[in-house]
């Protein structure tokens, strides 16, 4: 079974979104009966039209990894371009939040309707939520990424098994 995952996420994000796709892309390799391949926006090419490129590939993938930062939330064109056709009534794809960065979930943000949303964070024994650039020392960061591509996986057997995906 294969699947494509659009990178939805912000340029000021750069390092912290780096660290995660380094430990995120060997889990969706190693993933059981299932090819999970990921597109950014870093493979648009000189010269191509950028927000064509972008805007269509959203359209084309299976799913759309949104990693939530302070920045992803008021960048003009996810907000404008980006947010919608992964959220609501004009998605053309699955959203998939992942909390990237820290932001406030005490409705204090507009999140652009990501916050009813399902959003991957990791829980501490403690019972607080932390988003990846919380998590000190590799080994937090790499159980983020485990358990994050074993939901993704969860999310395609699902949506299969309800004939939600082709």
């Amino acid at each position: 079974m294969k699947r494509e995952i659009f990178l939805s996420w912000a340029h000021a994000d750069q390092p912290a979104v780096e660290r995660l796709m380094t430990k995120l892309r060997p889990e969706l390799a190693s993933l059981k009966d299932m090819t999970v391949t990921v597109w950014a926006d870093s493979e648009v090419h000189i010269g191509d039209e950028w927000r064509r490129e972008i805007l269509g590939r959203l359209e084309v993938c299976d799913y759309a990894l949104a990693l939530v930062s302070p920045q992803y939330l008021t960048r003009r064109f996810i907000v404008h371009e980006e947010i919608p056709l992964i959220v609501g009534s004009g998605a053309v794809t699955s959203v998939l939040p992942v909390g990237l960065k820290p932001v406030a979930l005490d409705g204090s943000r507009e999140w652009h309707g990501l916050d009813v949303r399902q959003m991957h964070l990791r829980r501490q024994p403690s019972g607080a939520d932390r988003f990846f650039n919380q998590l000190r020392g590799s080994a937090a960061q790499d159980e983020f990424a485990a358990t994050l591509a074993t939901r993704i996986r969860q999310r395609v057997l699902r949506d299969v098994a309800a004939g939600a995906t082709p």
